[in-house]
């Protein structure tokens, strides 16, 4: 029984996904064109010859090369499955046509991919499933695959690698997010009616075989733990084009490592906290909220260390937490000291088998980073060019200042304590105007002149020193 001439849309029997081939501008849909003789219609770009099989299904196969088509099954795909041309015209690989009346598309719904093994077999079985595998979850069949016969391969003897079409959205979703939260999560395979018999022998009568196994599937509980915040660059004050408030920008390299075996393409909203230790060794460390940070298209693989980068904004000023920001912003500038921040993942978008899901947060995500160290101030310069002014504890000054960041940096006001000859010690303070360091880190550049330096501490020393320097005295030292 053939089908009607006309164009018709390939679908993937397995996971019912739309075919496409690469091209060089955007992938196209693989289209079939049942050729008639009293049929003259243009010829259709991608046609390919459709060759019935059994249950309503066909063989594809290229003309130009004579190739049967087969897909390239991935379950990250948003657009469909890629397919290929696969040299041969044996072990052809099934397809389902199907054709709208409305020319619409069928939904881009997709499958994932799961790895079956069968002990005890010589390789080239083959292995003749009567009933769907399922794979169940809390009781409940969340996916099925259909598999009418499948050769075993001789690289990788008895093991199958079937596409599962998702038969229950929701409890797919409930198993989603228990593989992110948990360590361990446990699904059944199960198979039945199937048989299997050596290849060729045609006249081999198999018994019918049915199996069931509880897999564990490791989870993203070893992903929190395995998270290394490098090189965090504090990139200097933005503009929030949202609400045109300043914040301040910031970026770290991140390294994820995963344990488990299952693969996830997402982006992430992540609440970054300082933490605090307590002085009290008993009490648990505070953690203080100093910004928020995203992740875009972090694609997590079993057994390998993923770097990315972090964005990160810290909240605006106004908050009643800028406090505990100023003092990470300080003891990240100011020090080496290694710290512990904690990573609050908010939410997971991320796109599974072509649906779009939000997962649950991920908490106590730890990270450790170490200070900058950086100088700042790397010299003053005191001038004592009016004795009315120095009388009114004032003085003029500038300084040498050191960028600490990785982009302009504005100096609103400068507390320096600066040391006169052999101990002398002036605790100096100022405000400037408008004085910007541009970058990157270490830029240095020297300040304005400040003529009204307030002296706030060690003036009478200071004092002493410039007279007994005015009237050749011996003091104690060079300024």
């Amino acid at each position: 029984m053939g089908l009607p001439n006309g164009v018709y849309t390939i679908t993937n029997i397995h996971c019912w996904n739309v075919a496409y081939l690469p091209s060089t501008d955007d992938r196209e849909q693989v289209v079939g064109k049942v050729p008639s003789e009293s049929d003259a219609t243009s010829t259709v770009s991608n046609a390919m010859s459709l060759i019935p099989s059994s249950d309503d299904r066909y063989v594809i196969r290229d003309p130009k090369s004579d190739r049967c088509i087969r897909p390239r099954f991935s379950a990250q795909s948003r657009a469909g499955d890629a397919v290929q041309a696969s040299y041969g015209s044996s072990d052809p690989f099934y397809w389902k046509i199907i054709q709208h009346a409305d020319g619409s598309y069928l939904s881009n719904e997709q499958g994932f991919t799961c790895e079956i093994e069968f002990q005890g077999f010589d390789p080239r079985y083959v292995f003749h499933f009567q009933e769907p595998i399922l794979i169940e979850y809390g009781h409940d069949v969340i996916a099925k695959s259909y598999i009418p016969r499948v050769r075993s391969g001789q690289d990788k003897p008895n093991r199958l690698y079937p596409v599962l079409r998702i038969e229950d959205w929701l409890r797919f979703q409930d198993l989603a997010r228990a593989v992110m939260q948990e360590a361990d999560v446990t699904v059944v395979l199960r198979a039945t009616g199937f048989q299997c018999f050596r290849e060729g022998d045609a006249n081999f009568s198999s018994d019918t075989f049915t199996f069931e196994t509880r897999s564990k599937l490791k989870g993203f509980d070893s992903f929190r733990r395995g998270v290394q915040l490098n090189d965090v660059v504090v990139l200097g004050s933005k503009i929030d084009g949202a609400t045109g408030r300043p914040y301040l920008d910031a970026r770290a390299v991140t390294v994820f490592s995963s344990l488990s075996m299952v693969e996830i393409k997402a982006s992430m909203s992540v609440d970054v906290y300082y933490v605090h230790a307590s002085l009290d060794p008993s009490r648990e460390p505070d953690h203080y909220k100093i910004g928020v940070a995203t992740i875009q298209d972090l694609y997590l693989t079993p057994d390998r260390k993923v770097r990315e980068n972090l964005e990160w904004k810290f909240l605006p000023p106004g908050t009643e937490l800028n406090r505990d920001i100023c003092q990470f912003v300080s003891k990240y500038l100011t020090t080496d000291e290694e710290f512990e921040l904690l990573l609050h993942v908010k939410d997971i978008t991320t796109n599974i088998c072509g649906h779009t899901i939000v997962l649950p947060d991920l908490r106590k995500v730890k990270a450790t980073t170490r200070g900058r160290n950086s100088p700042f101030v790397t010299r003053s310069h005191v001038y004592l060019r009016a004795a009315p002014s120095f009388l009114f504890k004032q003085t003029s000054v500038t300084f040498d200042v050191a960028n600490p960041v990785d982009g302009p940096l504005t100096i609103l006001s400068i507390e320096s304590l600066s040391s006169i000859g052999d101990g002398i010690q002036v605790h100096l303070q100022c405000r400037f105007g408008s004085f910007t360091v541009p970058g990157p880190r270490g830029e240095t550049r020297r300040s304005p002149m400040i003529s009204n330096a307030k002296i706030v501490k060690g003036y009478w020393k200071a004092l002493r020193f410039v007279i007994r320097r005015l009237f050749g005295l011996k003091g104690p030292g060079p300024v």
